[in-house]
């Protein structure tokens, strides 16, 4: 059936339409200014913006992991016990699949509202909201203008990613993707082994200096010994030493954030409304549930010609609710 577009359709044209093109769809849920984020796995993994971090991120562990085998492990496999291959191993095991799954785990974003051609203002919800806590405080909802929605608790906009994220902590660039409620778990305990492997590696490595060395110390025995290791243990030391003291205050500060139920965004605003004391928030982040990702559609949807004349002739009314156990989305032709 050919369809005129100069002239205004049929109701048999229009559902013609909605059965023929499914990305109608896609291109009513998203406004002009597209997320950069991609999801797939049904909305349960997301690539973020700055994804090529990441990679940066892993050759920053490799490559010492590489130094460490070759300088340290070497030398304790041979002169101790084979055994001494496994701790690095689970290390770096452990790192790699940690920032794997933070990388690409959504981190809460929250499906946004539809952008309706001929809807006026008046009829969307535009306003804050300040919702009374039960420790008697007071916070505010506040209205994303780019998604359209009146934001949960906890929520904020991601300005790198562009969508907003429940319990938004931050965009790490490192990671290229938002930690939130989904992923900050897996990203603490990320900090915390990253912390714990600099700091065997640091060990191995003065090990690796001092032990071998013959007695009575001199210079010529120090480099008799750096010899044997390739010199590369001095460098090792120093490269670790300086990452163990910027990733150890960044894990010092999520510690402490923790420990009085604030996130970093929320550091920032100096607010501490969620504070439910020091065995509650460290029980309510190391136990509580990962809730189950908002159901999000394609983040590049097509612009058609069958699209645009939904968007004009068929808007539909949406309408975004927060119960307190999650989000409702309710369709109204």
């Amino acid at each position: 059936m050919n369809i005129n577009y100069s002239m205004t359709p049929t109701p048999k044209e229009k559902e013609e339409i909605i059965h023929n093109d499914a990305e109608a769809e896609y291109q009513l849920v998203y406004s002009n200014v597209l997320p950069i984020s991609r999801n797939y796995c049904h909305s349960k993994c997301v690539i973020g913006g700055g994804y090529y971090r990441v990679y940066i991120s892993v050759v920053m562990v490799l490559v010492p992991t590489i130094f460490h085998w070759i300088a340290s492990v070497r030398w304790l496999i041979v002169d101790y016990n084979i055994a001494w291959f496994i701790p690095p191993l689970f290390f770096f095991c452990t790192i790699v699949l940690l920032d794997i799954f933070t990388t690409n785990a959504n981190p809460g974003i929250i499906p946004r509202k539809i952008r309706m051609i001929g809807i006026t203002p008046q009829r969307c919800k535009t306003c804050d909201e300040n919702v009374q806590l039960q420790n008697a405080e007071y916070v505010t909802r506040k209205y994303c203008v780019t998604c359209l929605i009146v934001r949960p608790l906890r929520s904020s906009h991601c300005s790198y990613c562009n969508n907003c994220v429940d319990k938004f902590d931050h965009h790490c660039p490192w990671l290229g993707n938002c930690v939130g409620r989904r992923n900050y778990r897996s990203y603490f305990f990320l900090l915390f082994w990253s912390v714990m492997y600099l700091a065997y590696i640091m060990v191995c490595s003065l090990a690796g200096l001092l032990v071998p060395i013959e007695k009575p110390w001199s210079w010529k025995a120090f480099l008799k010994s750096w010899k044997s290791h390739y010199f590369l243990e001095p460098f090792i030391f120093l490269y670790c030493f300086v990452c163990f003291g910027l990733i150890g205050y960044l894990f010092t500060r999520h510690v402490i954030q923790i420990s009085f139920g604030q996130t970093t965004n929320e550091k920032r605003k100096k607010l501490r409304a969620y504070d439910m004391g020091f065995i509650k928030n460290w029980t309510d982040f190391l136990f509580s549930p990962i809730p189950p990702p908002f159901p999000l559609l394609r983040s590049k949807p097509k612009k058609t010609k069958q699209a645009k004349m939904i968007q004009e002739y068929m808007p539909l009314q949406i309408e975004l609710q927060t119960p307190p156990n999650g989000i409702d989305v309710k369709i109204e032709k």
